[in-house]
């Protein structure tokens, strides 16, 4: 079998992404701020200090950076996904720290490819419900034939529903 292997569109990730701030992006916010204004006042002897209110800003700045901004910015990795002998395989960058998912076949009751609107856009995706009835998609790229992702399902002996 042929190794199948497609980057998940951005523009569906990011439309399907939660980006809301959460309880973490408001605690990394207060802990790097505390820290930054804690580093300034261990090294308070320093003549090059800028002053209290310079120094507060950029603990702000620094925090605001590091709770809201990267992990904006981590968003922008995209998802690789892969249908195999093995199973169906995506891989992508969660909050700096690859997560690696894995479908063997055996896991994999049944798939369905179907076309799904986000945000005014059509996207064909891919739905795997497994055994432990638990269901995930994956949007599949405008560059990978939909008959070759057919085939490499069908091939593998699952069930699949084109909707």
């Amino acid at each position: 079998m042929i190794t199948l292997t497609w980057h998940e569109p951005l523009t569906y990730k990011w439309a399907v992404t939660k980006t809301e701030p959460t309880a973490l992006s408001l605690a990394a916010f207060v802990g790097v701020t505390v820290l930054m204004i804690l580093l300034a006042r261990i090294s308070s002897a320093s003549p090059a200090l800028l002053g209290w209110p310079a120094t507060s800003f950029i603990a702000l700045v620094c925090g605001l950076v590091t709770a809201y901004l990267l992990p904006f910015i981590i968003r922008f990795g995209n998802r690789t996904c892969s249908i195999d002998e093995s199973g169906i395989k995506c891989d992508e960058l969660v909050a700096a720290k690859w997560r690696n998912q894995f479908w063997s076949w055996e896991s994999v009751q049944y798939c369905i490819i179907k076309p799904v609107v986000v945000r005014s856009r059509t996207y064909q995706v891919l739905l795997i419900h497994t055994t432990a009835d638990e269901e995930y998609s994956m949007a599949l790229s405008d560059e990978i034939d939909m008959r070759n992702v057919e085939s490499a399902i069908l091939r593998a002996n699952c069930q699949l529903r084109v909707a």
